[in-house]
């Protein structure tokens, strides 16, 4: 499933919390690990639940903090 068919799968099942799952765990790709959360969020400007995005271990709410992703992306804290 791709992150754009994720996001319209939460909104057809009314879901409350988007949480992407398996991606960024392990390099078997030919994109960043990140790109997968980066396309998500790209997406998810307006959405009508909230995004959980992981920060290497823990997880945060990203709603309120949308663009906190990208200033760890800026920062170089996320290569």
């Amino acid at each position: 499933m791709t992150p754009k068919q994720a996001i319209l799968a939460a909104k057809d099942l009314q879901a409350n919390v988007l949480m992407p799952a398996h991606v960024g765990r392990f390099s078997i790709s030919n994109h960043p690990w990140y790109e997968p959360f980066k396309r998500i969020t790209d997406n998810s400007q307006d959405p009508e639940f909230d995004l959980f995005t992981p920060d290497h271990c823990p997880t945060h709410l990203a709603r309120q903090t949308r663009k906190a992703f990208y200033s760890l992306v800026e920062t170089g804290v996320i290569l």
